[in-house]
């Protein structure tokens, strides 16, 4: 249950860009350059999601029929959350991409 509220609760921080960072030198930089940084970082976190979504979903399929001991649960049911988060992570930071170089809000430099 743990990991099914970490991975729900990590989307709700993409969105609103509460994840941590590393922003101290935000000042000195100018905003063409921390709009292009914020892109690449959040590139490089939608490769890591979907190699996260796509092994994590791998690792549920296996569990599939396979109990937990003491629950009649499958296992499969527990290494969902790793795919499902995942998904909702890559939709999230999607939509913060897009929002950072077509919208306005918060997240639009």
């Amino acid at each position: 249950m743990t990991i099914w509220m970490v991975f729900l609760s990590a989307n709700v921080l993409i969105y609103k860009n509460a994840l941590v960072r590393v922003d101290f030198l935000d000042h000195i930089w100018p905003k063409t350059f921390m709009k292009v940084r914020d892109a690449a970082y959040t590139v490089i976190f939608v490769v890591i999601l979907f190699v996260l979504f796509w092994q994590g979903w791998v690792q549920a399929i296996s569990y599939w029929g396979v109990p937990v001991t003491g629950l009649p649960v499958d296992k499969f049911w527990i290494y969902l959350s790793i795919p499902v988060g995942a998904f909702l992570m890559l939709v999230q930071y999607a939509l913060n991409l897009i929002r950072m170089f077509f919208g306005k809000g918060e997240n639009a430099g």
